[in-house]
Order: structure tokens, then sequence, then C-alpha cells
């Protein structure tokens, strides 16, 4: 958001009780529900968060800018979870009338327990107000991709005419790697054509979470990796599953794995992917 020559942002305060805050000041974010729209649940995200009704075009996906297909976004705590953040870009002018009216509102979905207070302060301060890693590091890719109006401008124009904004990430391979059993048999996956089992806590469907599609990316993933020799996964033990509604939301599972001859630590918190929108308002000039 600009406003006479000055760049601002949206911050969304709501409580996360992980960290022990009540009012974490992130930019808006939410996960993505297995189909690999980044994009679309990046405009659904941003309008029940704020408020603001887009057009999935109308973003721009930072991550696929920086990284292509090389990686699907960005690891925020890659040592022990597999979710990343797809990182989008929404830059439009605004008047000030409009600054003023997203100033303190009141959003989110309260059925799911989101209470959310806006708060919106210039895009310079967003790296001191905010420890949120998706904030510091869609403000980082930013800061390189559109270092300044020169620059942005040859990347609007390289992508305006093509595609603004990647619609689909990485596709659902369920169809692929759906759980290697049938009645009466133990569950388990292929891992680089081994097959190895699955166990899960007392009263987790195993079967169920292994359907997990985030579950099933980490299985190709580290099934590549068996194929080429370097590791070897022996079993699988599911430890706790959450839901969101009907559908699993997280789930924690610990891999007894070894690389390279080498035991390496194997508890994985799986949620997949989400996306996370850094939001550019402009009034009277560009940044």
């Amino acid at each position: 958001l600009i406003h006479e020559g000055t760049p601002y942002t949206v911050l969304v305060r709501q409580p996360r009780v992980a960290v022990g805050n009540m009012t974490m000041p992130e930019i808006p974010a939410g996960m993505v529900d297995g189909c690999g729209n980044f994009s679309g649940a990046a405009a659904k995200e941003l309008k029940e968060e704020t408020g603001i009704e887009i057009h999935e075009k109308d973003l721009i996906d930072m991550t696929d800018l920086a990284f292509g297909d090389a990686y699907p976004g960005m690891y925020p705590s890659c040592g022990a979870s597999d979710e990343f953040n797809r990182l989008f870009l929404y830059r439009r002018e605004v008047t000030a009338a409009e600054l003023e009216s997203l100033q303190g509102r009141l959003t989110g979905v309260a059925e799911e327990g989101e209470h959310i207070k806006l708060q919106i302060i210039p895009l310079g301060d967003l790296w001191k107000m905010s420890p949120d890693a998706k904030a510091l590091g869609a403000l980082c890719l930013y800061r390189r991709l559109f270092t300044s109006k020169k620059h942005y401008d040859h990347i609007w124009n390289r992508i305006s005419g093509l595609q603004r904004v990647t619609t689909t990430g990485t596709p659902s391979r369920s169809e692929q790697l759906m759980p290697a059993h049938g009645a009466g048999a133990d569950p388990s996956v292929q891992l680089g054509g081994t097959s190895v089992p699955v166990t899960g806590e007392p009263g987790i469907d195993v079967a169920l979470a292994m359907s997990f599609v985030p579950f099933q990316d980490w299985v190709r993933e580290v099934g590549a990796h068996v194929s080429a020799g370097r590791a070897k996964v022996s079993k699988v033990h599911i430890q706790s599953v959450d839901f969101f509604g009907p559908k699993v939301g997280f789930m924690k599972f610990k891999a007894d794995v070894t690389v390279d001859g080498k035991f390496v630590p194997g508890i994985v918190f799986s949620r997949g992917g989400s996306v996370a929108i850094l939001v550019v308002l402009i009034h009277e000039g560009t940044p």
C-alpha cells in the first residue's frame, strides 16, 4: 500500500497460543487444501483475513520468480517440519480513505477460531515490527525482485503478457502414492521399491493418515533418495493426527532413517504447503 510516495503494508494481529502471544503481527496467510492451487488459496485468505477482494491473476508469485521449479516455497523450519510458504505479492494504489478504513478493522472467520485485527504500517518498518518468518521472507524477495520501479516494470512486463502468477503448484500425487495394503495386511508404503511398514499409536486410523497429501509428498521425496541408494527407511510410526473438520490438518510421525549409513533424526511435523501475501498499497506515487 503506497500513500503519497510512502509504501505501506497490512499486518494481521491474532492470538498465537504456541508462542504465547495474543496479538502476533503477521502478514496474511493460510493453508493450501491439498489441491495445489496456491494463488487461489492466497486470494481466498486475503479476502478472509483483510476484506480485500482480488482475483488470483492480480497476485505475483515471488517464490516462482526466485526459485522456479527448484523449491516449492520458503521453508520456515525445515529441521522438523515439511511446511513451506508460497510467498505472493499484491500491489495496488489506494486512497487515504482506503488506508484509514483498513486500520484497526476486525476480520477473520469466526467458525475457524480466527479473531484478527488489521494494522497498517509503513513497509519500511515491517522488518522491525514483525518476527514472522513469512513476512521477513516476503520482504526480502520483494526488495531483491523489485528494488526499483525500472526493475519492477521489467519483471511485470515480462510476466503480465504470459501469466502473472503460478495458478498451480506441485501437483497432488495422491493417485500415485496411495497406501500399499489390502484387506488384512499391515499398512506399508513403497519407498524406492522397498515396502516400509507404517504403524500408529492406538486409536489412529493409519490408512486415513497415510492418505494425507503432505505425507504422500514426503514419501515421494524420501523415496527418490532411497532409490538413489543414499538413504534407507526401515519403518514409519505415526504418533499423532489432528483434524481440520473431516480432513487431516497436522500429523506427527517418526521415521527410522539412515543417510550414507548414518542415523539421522526422523521426527517430522507434517502440515504441507501454505501461502502468504505481502500487500503493498500505493497512493500518489511508487516505491
